[in-house]
């Protein structure tokens, strides 16, 4: 009989023990639960309103802002130059934008694109490919090109320059 109560107590402490992992996982999912809901409310929730533009300071910003104008533009493009130092090995092909301030001034640009296309290839020919190759020389050279045109057209005739086409192999 002894036998038989022992066998009744083993059970019971294994029901305890199956008890006590119950409480423990439903505790572990309920944590988990909660980090989630957090994670998402205060992380997920505000990354989406920004990313939808409901942000007022940008809203600001973007109707401060005004599109920039281009005025009339002429093209001089397949300039094509060996750089400085190169022995012929290495090329640049660049395509040139000219803002202009309106038609009138359109017909003289036409008129003196040989002599542009002159400096300009002069002036690409003249620099080495360490030169060209590097951002601050690429905006120092819209710099130049716009005085070496304005030199030759008149103060102020070129407003900007663009590139639309700069390789270099």
């Amino acid at each position: 009989m002894e036998e038989e109560n022992v066998d009744v107590q083993q059970p019971n402490t294994e029901e305890k023990k199956g008890g006590s992992k119950f409480l423990l996982y439903s505790t572990v999912v309920f944590v988990q639960l909660v980090a989630a809901v957090v994670l998402v409310k205060f992380l997920l929730f505000p990354m989406a309103a920004s990313s939808k533009g409901e942000d007022p300071a940008a809203e600001q910003v973007e109707e401060t802002s005004e599109q920039p104008t281009l005025g009339e533009t002429y093209k001089i493009d397949d300039l094509t130059i060996n750089p400085k130092n190169s022995l012929g090995r290495r090329f640049g092909v660049f395509e040139v934008i000219l803002e202009i301030p309106d038609k009138e001034t359109l017909d003289r640009v036409k008129k003196f694109e040989p002599i542009l296309r002159d400096k300009f290839i002069t002036y690409f020919s003249s620099k080495t490919m360490e030169e060209l190759a590097t951002p601050a020389m690429k905006e120092q050279s819209k710099l130049d090109i716009k005085i070496l045109a304005n030199d030759l057209l008149g103060d102020e005739t070129v407003r900007g320059v663009y590139y639309t086409r700069y390789v270099l192999q």
